[in-house]
């Protein structure tokens, strides 16, 4: 997985690591139950309060199917830890050096601070849904960040600049 800087090459790791501690505690509690338990709570309620007995039970039982699947697909796409990402497979690529390097062997303080022993060799694990999202995001800003020049020629930059023309009536006042 790419990251964009040295501190977000080391956090994300330990961050992910601190959810997956979190979530750890949240389902051996059953806090993580307590959604699907106001699901069923609100789709029997709601249905008796506003029909007579034996259709609010059709009701019910339609809308306890349709919302129990809902939340179990979002628990599982998007709360429940299932990828990991291991120390070290986290890397970073300077685009104008050319230099790659992972966790560990980024030559920064950061090495010393957050080493394997941090997470006791343990690994982190990611929702599906984050994990797309920082895969596909970390792909696209690589690939801006390789098609940026890397020298900056600030007389060139001036010349565009002074010879961009607004030809819109309206942003020209």
């Amino acid at each position: 997985m790419a990251v964009g800087s040295v501190f977000e090459m080391f956090l994300t790791t330990f961050g992910w690591h601190l959810y997956d501690i979190i979530w750890g505690i949240i389902t051996s509690t059953g806090l993580a139950y307590i959604p699907l338990l106001a699901v069923i709570i609100d789709n029997v309620i709601t249905p008796i309060q506003s029909q007579d007995a034996k259709s609010a039970s059709v009701t019910s039982l339609r809308r306890l199917e349709v919302d129990i699947v809902r939340i179990i697909i979002m628990m599982v796409i998007a709360v429940s830890p299932i990828f990991s990402i291991q120390y070290g497979s986290v890397s970073l690529t300077n685009a104008c050096s050319g230099g790659s390097f992972n966790q560990g062997d980024s030559g920064t303080v950061l090495d010393d601070i957050f080493d394997p022993t941090l997470i006791s060799g343990q690994e982190a694990k990611v929702p599906p849904l984050f994990y797309l999202v920082m895969s596909v995001s970390g792909g696209i800003n690589d690939a801006f960040i390789a098609s940026l020049p890397c020298e900056l020629s600030l007389r060139q930059v001036s010349q565009e600049v002074n010879t961009a023309v607004i030809t819109d009536p309206g942003l020209r006042m």
